[in-house]
């Protein structure tokens, strides 16, 4: 990034008072350097909304409003699977309150609205931190790329292709937060597979590949106790799963298959397709495209593989 290049902060207030966001909005531009997307929202519809069109960087929440309160914003955020950072901002609820508010719901930050010089410092801790968690799934994935060199950029490669498959299909950005992260771990259950069968170059007895058959069940173990990753277990989970019941781990059939990993299972193959194997070279896009609908209603939803065709000719 250039050095003049401003950084986008989309910032999601929770808030009734224009007066009061007015004031936010200034010291947010004033003390962090950032260019500014805020949008108010006072209900909780109009919140469902917001979460649903947009990626938010933070959420700031007033305490208590008319039609919505922060207890009830974090209920929300929690059904949503969303860890999106979190401030909690008012003029009226008292030290002691916020205390018991951010003890019970494990929030790190409140401002009173008579301190809003403190928002600076408290926006770039929250974003520091959220970031270093973000970097740490990322981190993830590479440690499997540097195990086995053969998928080395993969995951950086499906990911990019499921997020534009998923709003090909028009889903929410929430559940492409959930479609990202489980695009990147999606393999982080060959973690534990072992060395001489993850990186045996010729091809597999039945006993070696049953063991492989069991890294998705290994991905939902390991990933199943992080509370803000359960959203985004469809992905390495159930990835392996073939449209007509044949795949695995739990021979899932047709719509019993979680959407988002019907879109993952297209790209996975489509980009192992077109990337080179010790055992064969990679097809052209048009090949391997071709073979991804000849496996339509046997691997393959229908519906995605068409949304998926036509995406990949329009960036021709």
């Amino acid at each position: 990034m250039q050095q003049n290049e401003r950084q986008l902060l989309r910032v999601l207030l929770i808030e009734d008072s224009e007066t009061d966001a007015m004031l936010i909005r200034r010291e947010i531009e004033r003390s962090n350097g950032f260019d500014l997307l805020m949008e108010r929202v006072g209900t909780e519809s109009d919140m469902r909304i917001a979460l649903h069109r947009k990626t938010w960087d933070i959420i700031l929440s007033d305490f208590r409003l008319p039609k919505l309160d922060a207890v009830k914003v974090l209920n929300i955020l929690e059904t949503f699977g969303l860890d999106i950072p979190f401030i909690l901002i008012s003029g009226t609820i008292s030290d002691a309150e916020a205390d018991i508010v951010l003890a019970e719901r494990r929030i790190h930050s409140f401002i009173k609205k008579s301190e809003l010089a403190r928002l600076g410092p408290t926006f770039r801790r929250e974003l520091r931190a959220h970031a270093a968690y973000n970097e740490t799934l990322v981190a993830w994935a590479r440690a499997l790329e540097f195990r086995d060199l053969e998928t080395a950029g993969h995951s950086d490669r499906v990911t990019e292709l499921a997020i534009g498959l998923a709003r090909a299909m028009h889903m929410s950005e929430t559940e492409i937060i959930h479609i990202r992260r489980g695009a990147l771990l999606h393999d982080i259950g060959k973690m534990a597979i072992p060395d001489e069968i993850l990186l045996k170059p010729e091809k597999l007895n039945d006993e070696e590949f049953d063991v492989i058959k069991r890294h998705p069940q290994i991905a939902y173990q390991l990933l199943l106790p992080i509370i803000f990753l359960r959203k985004s277990l469809d992905i390495p989970y159930c990835h392996h799963e073939k449209f007509d019941g044949s795949g695995y781990p739990r021979g899932l059939k047709g719509g019993e298959i979680p959407l988002p990993a019907r879109i993952f299972s297209v790209v996975d193959v489509f980009d192992a397709l077109t990337s080179n194997r010790p055992y064969r070279f990679s097809l052209s896009p048009r090949l391997a495209l071709d073979y991804i609908r000849s496996e339509v209603g046997r691997h393959f939803d229908p519906q995605i593989v068409d949304v998926f065709v036509q995406m990949m000719e329009l960036r021709k």
